[in-house]
């Protein structure tokens, strides 16, 4: 199983941006600071991804022992 997060610019005919890859579980809290959108799901880890690089993530943070909530 793998997740994705997908972030989109509604103001364009095309609107997706760039699809984040990494969590292996649901991905239940988000953040949003300037170019860098955080993440944080069931599998314990926190994932910080910017959509000015081509790769997307930038940090991956681990060693929680539950759901990592943001």
């Amino acid at each position: 199983l793998v997740e994705s997060l997908s972030v989109s610019d509604t103001d364009f005919i095309v609107p997706q941006i760039r699809t984040l890859t990494g969590h292996t579980a649901r991905v239940g809290a988000l953040s949003w600071n300037e170019s860098v959108v955080t993440s944080g799901g069931r599998d314990a880890l926190i994932m910080n991804h910017d959509i000015r690089v081509a790769s997307g993530r930038v940090r991956t943070l681990v060693g929680h022992q539950q759901d990592a909530v943001l």
